[in-house]
Formats: C-alpha cells, sequence, structure tokens
C-alpha cells in the first residue's frame, strides 16, 4: 500500500515538472515563422502597432537565429517610426477643458499625453467633463512624435434670460406692412426627361452605400474574430476573405458617393420653375356708379 502511495507522488511530481517546464518553453519554430510573415504583412500594409505584437513574438531566442535577428531589426525599426500623439480639448476661447475620454478610431485610449497610432489619417473624438461632445481629423507620419491635436469643445449654451417688461408691451401704434404683389417662382421641378435619370442615379447611390455598410462591417468583424482566435496563425483563406469583404466595401462606398453626385448634378441642371400665371386684364368700359372709366 505505501508503495503504491510513493508511485502516485513520484507520478504526480514528475507530472508537475514537466507543466513546469512546458510553461517555460517560448514559442514553437512553426509559431516563430507564422510570426514572421504576419509582422511582414502588417508592414506592408503600414499596420505598424500590429506588425510590433508580431515581430516581438519571434524576436526571441527560442526562435531559430536568422528569424530572430531579422525579427529584432524589424521591431527596433518599427520602434521608431511608430507615431505618437498628444490630445488636448479647449474652447472657442482657447481654454484647455477636462477630458473625460477620447476615442481614435473608435479606440478609447488611456494616455492622452503620449499614444500610438499607425501612420495616415485618423479621427478623434474627444467627450469632456461635462458631457460635450468634439472631434477632429488628423494625419499622423512614420517617425513623428508628440504630434499635439487640439479638439476644440462647444461652450456651454447660453443662459435664457426672461424679456424685461417694457419689451413684453406692443408699441401704442405700429403701421401695418404694405402689401406687395410681384411675381415669384412658386415652385421647382426636374424636367420630365431627366426625372427617371435622377431617380435611377439615387437608387443606385442608396444600394452601393447599403452594400459598404454590409461589407465593411462583415470585414471588421471577421478580423476582430481573427484577432481574438487565432492570430497570428490565421489561414490565409479567412485572410482572403477579410481582405475581400474590404475591397467589395470600397469599391461600392467610391460607387454610392459617385451615384449620388450624379443626382446632385441632374437636379441642379435640369430643374425648372413654375411661375404663377398673370392676372388677365380688366375690360374697359364704364363704372355707372361712379361715373369713372375703368381699364
Amino acid at each position: 500500500m505505501s508503495v503504491s502511495r510513493g508511485l502516485v507522488s513520484m507520478a504526480a511530481l514528475l507530472t508537475l515538472c514537466l507543466a513546469a517546464q512546458t510553461s517555460r518553453a517560448g514559442p514553437s519554430k512553426a509559431e516563430c515563422v507564422a510570426a514572421h510573415e504576419t509582422g511582414q504583412r502588417m508592414l506592408k500594409a503600414e499596420k505598424l502597432r500590429k506588425a510590433l505584437r508580431y515581430l516581438n513574438q519571434c524576436a526571441v531566442d527560442e526562435c531559430p537565429a536568422l528569424l530572430s535577428k531579422e525579427c529584432a531589426a524589424w521591431r527596433d525599426a518599427v520602434s521608431a517610426d511608430l507615431p505618437t500623439v498628444s490630445v488636448r480639448a479647449i474652447v472657442s476661447d482657447g481654454t484647455s477643458v477636462e477630458m473625460r475620454t477620447v476615442l481614435i478610431d473608435g479606440e478609447l485610449v488611456e494616455s492622452f499625453d503620449s499614444h500610438a497610432v499607425d501612420p495616415g489619417q485618423h479621427t478623434v473624438i474627444v467627450t469632456s467633463g461635462d458631457g460635450r461632445l468634439g472631434s477632429t481629423l488628423f494625419a499622423a507620419k512614420r517617425g513623428a512624435r508628440g504630434i499635439p491635436v487640439v479638439v476644440q469643445i462647444p461652450g456651454p449654451p447660453p443662459i435664457a434670460r426672461p424679456p424685461s417688461a417694457s419689451a413684453a408691451q406692443p408699441p401704442a401704434f405700429q403701421q401695418p406692412p404694405k402689401k406687395v404683389i410681384e411675381y415669384v417662382p412658386v415652385g421647382t421641378r426636374i424636367a420630365p426627361s431627366a426625372a427617371p435619370y435622377a431617380w435611377g442615379f439615387a437608387a443606385t447611390g442608396v444600394a452601393a452605400l447599403a452594400t459598404f455598410a454590409w461589407f465593411g462591417l462583415a470585414g471588421r468583424s471577421k478580423e476582430r474574430d481573427m484577432d481574438r482566435d487565432c492570430a497570428p496563425f490565421c489561414a490565409q483563406s479567412e485572410l482572403d476573405a477579410m481582405h475581400r469583404d474590404y475591397v467589395v466595401a470600397d469599391i461600392s462606398l467610391g460607387i454610392g458617393v459617385a451615384a449620388l453626385g450624379a443626382t446632385v448634378w441632374i437636379i441642379h441642371a435640369y430643374r425648372e420653375q413654375d411661375r404663377p400665371a398673370a392676372p388677365a386684364p380688366q375690360a374697359a368700359g364704364f363704372d355707372l356708379r361712379g361715373m369713372r372709366l375703368v381699364f
């Protein structure tokens, strides 16, 4: 009985030692190669933050020496090229405003003074301490550090003051306005020959924008799923499906903007104005009651 207990204890101890050794082991060769390839793709796509994450995975001693050396060199270059921004909020007179939250491209920013972004154009939305919103666009270049991004927050609404007693009293006498009769356009419409084209372009624009929204959201969803489930070892077919959705969304956005622009141009170029008919002239004759000649 004691021998069996001793064997069980030794087996448990051996299992713990193997588990500890496995937990201390670095990435496998396949994981190093996958991180190396994914890091290169992110660099070509100008997604430096994601590239830095994958290059850190393969720039370790456990990876093959050639891969580790190349990943370390790229990692250092990306770290030097990664832009950072400093966000500040002001009101119209230039006074700084306390910021409660800052979103850059929909991502919550933890450090307002130094936040890393990818090169390119970005959108920042700031919420002040009292809930007012402000937004702006900015562009980041490689190697730029501490790019100042100033967001203007609208001031608080003016306090409504009750009208004074003198202003509330109507004037003693107010002359009625003179009635001026003039011929003005009473309506604007599209020429009948151009109406079918306007409706066609408008329908095409709406359908293209709906397609852009659908495939854009689908591509974004696939990207998030891959980041959560399989990155950096996602299959190439999954990456191709994500890129295909983004390409279809971009093409649909261009078609939608062009079609709606054509609709606006047709409306302005082929509009017609309806004018009221001129009143019929009064026939000449005698007014016997006033003995006046009326024309």
